[in-house]
């Protein structure tokens, strides 16, 4: 019998097997790297959130007449947002998700609910012990 171009089933078998484990591999370390890329972005934007409510409570925490301008990036990881400042919480929504975290109680000027847009700055400012007035500052 001729022995050119003859394959065997076990070669034919481990060779299937191979390109099997391969293909699973790739599928797993895709799964992984998205998976790194999520929770990367959750981190930033959590940070980010933590960050503005951190300068709203400070300004909380001072007294009457107490300022403090913020100017927002214009996108996070190039992605737009709507933060919304409302009474006892400060949300972010951005890519179709949204993330809320608590400030201390606060009353806001007008009792409605302020919505700050990416690339702006406001003026946060203590009116008095009890209210808080946010504008947008023009630089």
């Amino acid at each position: 019998m001729d022995n050119q171009g003859f394959i065997s089933i076990d070669y034919l078998f481990s060779i299937f097997l191979i390109i099997l484990i391969a293909i699973g591999i790739l599928y797993f370390s895709e799964s992984t790297l998205n998976s790194a890329e999520n929770i990367e972005k959750t981190t930033s934007y959590r940070l980010f959130l933590d960050n503005i409510a951190d300068e709203i409570n400070q300004v909380n925490s001072n007294g009457a007449n107490f300022s403090k301008v913020i100017s927002l990036p214009y996108k996070i990881q190039d992605n737009s947002y709507v933060l919304t400042l409302s009474g006892d919480s400060l949300t972010l929504d951005i890519d179709n998700r949204k993330a809320s975290t608590n400030i201390f109680p606060i009353k806001l000027e007008n009792n409605l609910d302020v919505d700050l847009y990416g690339g702006n700055s406001y003026l946060i400012k203590k009116e008095d012990e009890n209210t808080i007035s946010v504008k947008r500052w023009f630089i």
